[in-house]
């Protein structure tokens, strides 16, 4: 399992993180390993380009939550968020 996302899911106290612990005391015999590959800030954007990387591991599952930083400004010039 991979999950991809920003800092709601990159986060040792993220949803992620609890799912992971349930994970672990619920199926700890079924050998699910669960892979956080999101990172804080990145947009939908950058989280689809990276996917290609994510795909390369073959996860059974992918579990994503972007879309947060979509709309926040990152650059002093309003016509580029980067």
């Amino acid at each position: 399992m991979v999950a991809i996302g920003e800092s709601t899911t990159d986060d040792l106290q993220s949803w992620l993180e609890i799912l992971r612990q349930l994970l672990a005391l619920r199926r700890g015999g079924d050998g699910i390993t669960v892979v956080n590959a999101a990172v804080a800030g990145q947009t939908t954007t950058e989280a689809l380009r990276a996917m290609g990387t994510t795909l390369e591991t073959r996860p059974d599952w992918i579990l994503c939550m972007i879309g947060t930083n979509d709309a926040r400004r990152q650059s002093p010039a309003a016509d580029r968020p980067w």
